[in-house]
């Protein structure tokens, strides 16, 4: 009961500080810029969307090289924001599904869609969607910002969406070797890291395997990975 408690706790905090990023700083929120600010993302919009497009083409390179592509499938962007990865992603998906708890960051994402493969979702704990329900998940610069109870929660709730033989590609820092954010930063969010064995212990829980770990270097010195998890077949 006191897990619960705390993650239940967690969440409610987690929840509280994205609604009002969503409602003051939407871009800003994903991109900690002063060019995604409220008084300059106008000029910029095209720059923050651009940067979303070049993540993904990563993510594919990525992809190819585990012998995985995401033309065709059913991808869930789990933390999607304001949809700088799942607008990009809807060029080569089938079918994309963000969700995110901020609903000032849906709205944006919303207005910016002309995509009638893509659905943007307010969801809290992915009860939404049944177990096996997508070909692959993304989630990059979400993880970090949830406390590791809930952040071990959330991936494994993830997994369990994952079809047999399909692919979860997601970014979380393994360690904090140094102070992060400035103060502006840390008044808007946190930032958790988890150790890469506890996140190895959560994929093999839930019948995955880690295929890849790739390096995820930040500008605050800290080391983060996108895992790339595959969903066992048998």
């Amino acid at each position: 009961m006191e897990g619960e408690d705390r993650v239940h706790k967690d969440f409610k905090k987690l929840k509280g500080d994205w609604q009002k990023i969503g409602r003051e700083r939407p871009y800003w929120g994903v991109l900690t810029n002063e060019l995604f600010l409220p008084e300059s993302i106008d000029g910029n919009i095209d720059k923050f969307y651009e940067r979303g497009r070049k993540v993904v083409e990563r993510l594919r390179e990525i992809a190819r090289e585990n012998d995985f592509a995401f033309e065709g499938k059913r991808v869930l962007d789990f933390g999607c924001g304001v949809g700088r990865l799942s607008l990009a992603m809807a060029r080569y998906a089938k079918d994309v599904v963000g969700v995110d708890i901020s609903e000032g960051m849906l709205k944006e994402a919303r207005k910016h869609c002309n995509h009638g493969n893509v659905e943007f979702m307010l969801s809290d704990n992915l009860e939404e969607f049944g177990t096996a329900s997508f070909d692959a998940i993304i989630s990059l610069i979400t993880l970090q910002h949830i406390r590791p109870l809930l952040m071990k929660e959330y991936i494994g709730r993830l997994l369990r969406l994952l079809k047999p033989g399909c692919y979860a590609f997601l970014d979380t820092r393994t360690e904090v070797a140094i102070a992060t954010g400035t103060d502006e930063t840390s008044r808007y969010m946190e930032v958790h890291f988890l150790p890469g064995d506890e996140v190895e212990e959560i994929g093999t829980a839930n019948d995955c395997v880690i295929r890849a770990a790739v390096p995820r270097g930040r500008k605050d010195g800290n080391m983060g990975f996108i895992f790339v998890f595959c969903k066992n077949t048998t």
